[in-house]
């Protein structure tokens, strides 16, 4: 459980780096980079979503429920 909780951590972390730049950069960014880190906020989403259903060992059918 101690590597699902740093890993998500770490997840959890980056999210946050890169909404904290999104917001704070928005009139500096060019709208390819706001593409590339929604896309890679999806990437985390993603990520973490997977990181709870292994660790939890539950279907992803189940998680719908």
């Amino acid at each position: 459980m101690e590597k699902f909780s740093d890993k998500y951590k770490d997840l959890k972390d980056e999210m946050f780096d890169l909404k904290f730049k999104l917001i704070k950069e928005k009139r500096v960014l060019s709208e390819n980079e706001t593409d590339k880190i929604n896309s890679r906020l999806n990437e985390i989403r993603t990520l973490m979503k997977k990181e709870l259903i292994d660790t939890m060992n539950i279907s992803e059918g189940e998680l719908t429920k």
